[in-house]
C-alpha cells in the first residue's frame, strides 16, 4: 500500500552517507524515507500509511503499529471506499495468498462485520469445495470396503455387510463438518480469536481483542488450500501460519520470536491431538478385530 504514496514523501538528502530518516525499523537494511509520526521510527515508503486526520500537514504517516489510531485508508481493499465491492473482494483475496505483509500494514482495530462477511463470502466456495470432495472420498473408501468384505466373507463367515444406516450416517457427518463450519464460522472464529489473543497478549501485543478476530476473518480463503488433492491438507497450515505470523508482526506489533509462537502453538496443537488419536487407533485396531469372530474360533 506504501508504495501508493511513495511520492508524498521527501527524498533522503543528497550526498549523505547515511539515510537522512535512518534505516526502516521493519525491513533492516532499507532507507527511511519518513517518520512516524507518534514514535518517530523511520520507516520506509512499504511500511508507511498516510494519516487523513483534519489539520496533518500532507506527507504525514504513521507506522504499522501506530497507523490504526489515526484516520487513515485501510490497507484492506474490501473496507476502502474507493474500491468497488468485487474489486475489492477479489484484491483482498490475492492479498491473502501473494502480499499479506501490505495487507495487514495498516489493519483498521473495528468494524467486524465487514470482516465477517467476507469470511463468509470466501468461505462459500470452500465449503461447497470440500464437501463435494469429502463425498466423493467417502463413497470411494466405502466402495472399497464392500469389495474388501465380499473378498473375505468366504474365509470369515462372521463378516457382514456395513448396515446402511451406518452408511448414510458416515455421509451425512463427512459432508456436514465443512458445511458446519460455513455456518458456524463467526462462533468458530471468536473461539480460536481467544486462543491467538492469550498468545498475543503473553508476547506483547499492542492491538485488542478485535484485532485479533478480524485477523482471524481475513484468513478464510486459506481454506481453499485445504481442498487441492494430496498437498492441500499439508499446504493450508504451512499457509495459514506464515500468514499469521506476518499479520500478527504487523497488526500487533510482535517481535518474530513471538510471532512464531502465535503462528506455531495453535497449528501444532492440533496435529499433536491428531497424532495421537491416530496412534490410539493402530493400537486399537488390532484388539479389535482380535475380539471378532475368527473360523475355528468355537464362537
Amino acid at each position: 500500500m506504501g508504495e501508493e504514496f511513495a511520492s508524498a514523501f521527501p527524498p533522503p538528502g543528497p550526498g549523505s552517507a547515511a539515510p537522512r530518516y535512518g534505516w526502516c525499523a521493519w525491513h533492516p537494511g532499507t532507507p527511511g524515507a519518513a517518520e512516524c509520526a507518534a514514535c518517530h521510527t523511520p520507516i520506509c515508503p512499504r511500511c508507511a500509511t498516510p494519516i487523513l486526520e483534519e489539520g496533518a500537514p500532507p506527507g504525514t504517516v504513521a507506522c504499522p503499529p501506530c497507523a490504526p489510531s489515526y484516520k487513515t485508508l485501510p490497507s484492506v481493499p474490501f473496507e476502502r471506499p474507493d474500491r468497488g465491492f468485487w474489486e475489492g473482494l477479489t484484491a483482498t483475496i490475492a492479498a491473502v495468498f501473494a502480499r499479506p505483509g501490505e495487507l495487514f500494514t495498516c489493519f483498521p482495530r473495528s468494524g467486524a462485520g465487514s470482516a465477517i462477511l467476507f469470511g463468509y463470502l470466501t468461505m462459500l466456495p470452500a465449503a461447497l469445495l470440500g464437501a463435494t470432495c469429502a463425498a466423493i472420498s467417502l463413497e470411494s473408501t466405502l466402495r472399497i470396503v464392500e469389495q474388501f468384505q465380499a473378498e473375505l466373507a468366504p474365509h470369515w463367515p462372521g463378516t457382514q455387510p456395513m448396515p446402511r444406516v451406518t452408511r448414510d450416517l458416515l455421509m451425512k457427518i463427512t459432508v456436514g463438518e465443512p458445511v458446519g463450519s460455513f455456518v458456524l464460522m463467526p462462533l468458530s472464529t471468536f473461539l480460536y480469536a481467544i486462543v491467538y489473543h492469550l498468545l498475543a497478549l503473553v508476547c506483547g501485543a499492542r492491538g485488542g481483542f478485535g484485532t485479533t478476530f478480524r485477523i482471524l476473518c481475513y484468513l478464510a480463503p486459506i481454506a481453499w488450500l485445504g481442498a487441492v488433492p494430496c498437498v492441500g491438507p499439508l499446504v493450508a497450515p504451512i499457509w495459514r501460519a506464515v500468514v499469521v505470523w506476518v499479520a500478527f508482526r504487523r497488526a500487533h506489533g510482535l517481535g518474530p520470536g513471538g510471532a512464531t509462537l502465535v503462528a506455531l502453538v495453535p497449528v501444532l496443537g492440533p496435529c499433536c491431538c491428531a497424532g495421537s488419536a491416530v496412534v490410539a487407533a493402530l493400537f486399537l485396531l488390532p484388539l479389535a478385530f482380535a475380539g471378532s469372530r475368527f473360523p475355528g474360533s468355537g464362537r
